[in-house]
């Protein structure tokens, strides 16, 4: 019973510590997915994987994208999980617009 304990112990140190200091794999975060904003394409429950190593610069419409939002008017942000419908720029500040799967409204 011990030597199970051990491994499991150090199964899930290993899988920390990969998962965070390994340059290749720790430029990725995941998120499960809370609502269904996005159904069918991803449903409640799923689990995503996001690239954070992405350049602002390589993002194009239509993408899948992650980002951080108040989308409850409460001071705490949220990841949220969209398409992105489009990029503009104004005076010199980018503006990304996103809108979810289950409607056409833009965010």
């Amino acid at each position: 019973m011990i030597k199970f304990i051990i491994s499991v112990v150090v199964i899930l140190i290993t899988g920390y510590v990969v998962l965070n200091y390994v340059p290749f794999i720790a430029k990725y975060d995941h998120y499960v997915i809370a609502t269904n904003s996005m159904e069918p394409v991803i449903n409640v429950g799923d689990v995503v994987i996001i690239d954070t190593g992405v350049d602002l610069d390589d993002l194009e419409t239509n993408q899948i994208i992650a980002f951080y939002a108040d989308i409850r008017g409460d001071g705490k942000k949220q990841v949220v999980v969209h398409y992105l419908d489009s990029i503009t720029e104004v005076e010199g500040e980018r503006i990304f617009k996103t809108r979810p799967e289950i409607s056409d409204d833009i965010d």
